[in-house]
């Protein structure tokens, strides 16, 4: 492919959803020169890793039928080139699927990534597509299977030490005791895959497991567990922003209000799960929530509404079959189409064969010569003409373009009289968002704190944009030091509003206190005054705003720590050569290596501002010693997406990395956590603001 040609593909692209047929065009004609010329390898790699990274983005929007769009395109090309890849497409491909509710298509797609994976020997590849394979066996209903295909993929999970692949095999076996009426060993296997959800802050693998646990209570009795456990799932699903994953705990809410009767209620759950399913295309969900519906109407004597819900339902169920029918029935008429243009092709030949033959034998060679003369000079008359013609058009194509370049010049200069607007008005935008920098920095305490009692610490502060969503705030109270990393919904000038916010209300708090309040204590007036502020009612999108913050009080004489923390957790690094730290329970999580050991203390799953369930802050205390080494932080870093294959950071090498610097100095740290970041970020945009301190004392 030449050049211009790859990049006219690569606009279409862009432009997908105005032409994707003719990307389409362009795929077929590449791929028929694949092998006639190799300097087209490289272009059509490129290609196909932009419609790969398309479709992944599009799966996470959840727009599914974009991203399988551009799935299929992709692998088009990953078939001839890169089959590692088109392994990796295949499981994208079965997931889209899955979501659709297209189980046959998905089945056909995880099959076809297994078969690569056994080829290439790739160990993590075999233990995903074994675990697709037993969750289609097991939406068919052959729970044997499935379980078989499960216990290969657990295999592979346990040799790789894939703690979320070991979470996700729990979670598919206890649905199919689920199903199977198995409650117990079912409820026993969801709490398993959430305890390593946790471990690993799997916000997504935690929202599912609490949800299929919730309902489980909810078929045992268990009503109030049932309950906390539905709305924190919920909670955790809408703080990531997890529409998909929103729609599993409203269903099972519906379930818990219709099993003690309270069916308004239980109407109010499923409508929402309605809405969502059909606004992200997510066809199972939304048929699942018609199905309730339509049994929950009857209960309360609406037969109309119910049968209408019905219908919807029955309508969903039989577009699932009736698509594979589609597809084998447009395979069949094209198969017959090319039967019937070869047939005509045929025909044609034979006419054009006979009729050479007749003419042959009627005209003899004086005759030829006649009609050969004749034609001449009609052909000299018609270029005479079609000269003439052509003379009197280019006159009248001239003045034409007179005209339109006249009309394009005045638009030309009506178009540069705007930009010169525009730019003014992006340069006083620019300008504002400089000073609004400037307010926050004076806000920001300074890296060099004036007070003499600090310890030894770093701050590691990396905005996305301009003005930052995330900040760091620290005020000194006799002999208490209080330290806070809070991360604010948004970035750029959005968040950077509510940091000026949390800052001034965090002063107001203690500065007006007559005593040393703990942190959640402050924590806890910190909401009340955010909802206050903002008018939170659960109704409106202001209520969506707020901050997930981490928040310490040491006393810097005895070194005893007080910590609370919303949404963010809290680290402390020591040598493991010194006392032994807390071991793992509730409230903590104890990691241990040859050079130290790292103790996490787990936050409070609420944001500071409106939540469904708001319950106080919990305050926790812990005794440090010398040289101990105390991290707080915002999401930020652990969430970048980079490395070589474009995944999120993720806590755990988070720790590790911390783990092993912990020793170093503060200057050190600080250099060598931001030389990592921007190593794994590499050419990838830099999703959120980022902040850490960490403080020796």
């Amino acid at each position: 492919m030449k050049l211009l040609d790859f990049i006219a593909v690569s606009i279409l692209i862009a432009f997908s959803h105005f032409s994707w047929g003719q990307v389409n065009d362009e795929i077929d004609s590449l791929l028929n020169t694949l092998q006639i010329n190799p300097i087209t390898r490289a272009d059509s790699l490129t290609l196909a890793d932009n419609l790969a990274t398309a479709a992944d983005y599009f799966y996470e929007l959840e727009y599914y039928n974009q991203a399988l769009d551009h799935a299929l395109d992709a692998n088009e090309i990953y078939k001839v080139l890169d089959q590692a890849k088109s392994a990796d497409l295949y499981t994208t491909i079965s997931l889209i699927y899955d979501c659709f509710g297209d189980y046959p298509s998905g089945a056909a797609a995880s099959h076809d990534a297994l078969e690569i994976y056994l080829t290439l020997n790739d160990s993590s590849g075999i233990a995903y597509s074994y675990n697709d394979i037993g969750v289609f066996h097991y939406y068919n209903g052959e729970y044997d299977a499935a379980l078989e295909y499960l216990e290969n993929s657990y295999d592979y999970f346990q040799q790789l030490q894939d703690e979320s692949g070991v979470s996700m095999y729990f979670n598919n076996v206890a649905n199919i005791y689920f199903d199977k009426g198995e409650l117990g060993v079912a409820a026993e296997y969801y709490y398993k895959a959430y305890q390593l959800d946790s471990a690993e802050n799997d916000t997504e693998g935690m929202a599912i497991t609490l949800g299929n646990l919730g309902e489980t209570y909810t078929y045992l009795g268990n009503y109030a567990k049932a309950d906390s456990i539905l709305l924190l799932s919920l909670s955790v699903a809408e703080k990531d922003h997890d529409l998909w994953g929103m729609t599993n705990p409203l269903r099972g809410l519906a379930n818990l209000y219709e099993a003690q009767g309270k069916l308004d209620i239980a109407i109010g759950f499923t409508q929402q799960s309605r809405i969502i399913a059909d606004s992200i295309g997510a066809i199972p969900e939304l048929s699942e929530s018609y199905r309730i519906l339509s049994e929950l109407y009857q209960k309360i004597g609406d037969y109309e509404s119910s049968l209408k819900s019905f219908k919807e339902y029955k309508a969903l169920e039989d577009s699932i079959f009736n698509r594979e029918n589609a597809k084998i029935q447009h395979e069949l008429e094209t198969k017959f189409q090319t039967n019937q243009k070869q047939k005509e092709i045929e025909l044609l030949k034979k006419d054009s064969e006979i009729t050479q033959l007749k003419h042959e034998e009627e005209i003899n060679e004086q005759k030829s010569r006649m009609i050969y003369l004749f034609i001449g000079l009609i052909a000299a008359g018609l270029v005479g003409l079609v000269a003439y013609l052509s003379f009197v058009n280019k006159k009248k194509a001239n003045k034409l373009l007179q005209s339109q370049n006249k009309v394009i010049q005045d638009q030309k200069n009506k178009l540069h009289h705007t930009f010169l607007q525009l730019e003014e008005k992006n340069n006083n935008i620019i300008d504002s968002i400089n000073y609004a920098q400037r307010i926050q920095q004076a806000l920001l305490k300074s890296e060099e704190h004036e007070s003499t009692h600090l310890p030894s610490h770093f701050v590691l502060f990396l905005p996305k944009d301009i003005v930052s969503g995330d900040f760091y705030w620290v005020l000194e109270k006799g002999n208490q030091l209080y330290m806070a990393v809070g991360d604010c919904t948004g970035h750029g000038v959005p968040g950077a509003f509510l940091t000026m916010l949390g800052i001034s209300f965090l002063n107001d708090i203690c500065n007006t206190a007559a005593n040393h309040l703990s942190p959640a204590e402050i924590l806890n007036t910190l909401r009340q005054k955010v909802i206050a502020e903002l008018s939170q009612d659960g109704q409106s999108e202001s209520s969506k705003d707020g901050m997930d913050i981490s928040l310490v009080k040491i006393n810097l004489k005895t070194l005893e720590l007080e910590w609370a923390g919303a949404n963010n957790p809290l680290w402390i690094i020591r040598d493991s050569q010194k006392e032994l730290l807390t071991e793992n329970s509730d409230r903590f999580n104890l990691v241990k290596d040859e050079e130290y050991q790292l103790l996490e203390f787990k936050p409070d799953k609420q944001p500071i501002g409106y939540s469904f369930s708001s319950q106080p802050f919990t305050n926790q205390k812990f005794q440090l010693i010398e040289s101990d080494m105390v991290y707080l932080f915002s999401d930020g870093y652990a969430d970048q997406f980079g490395g070589a294959k474009n995944k999120k950071y993720k806590y755990k090498p988070f720790k590790k990395l911390l783990g092993n610097l912990s020793s170093m100095s503060m200057e050190e740290q600080k250099n060598l956590i931001q030389q990592e970041f921007e190593v794994w970020k590499g050419e990838h945009e830099q999703l959120d603001d980022v902040c850490i301190v960490g403080v020796r004392v």
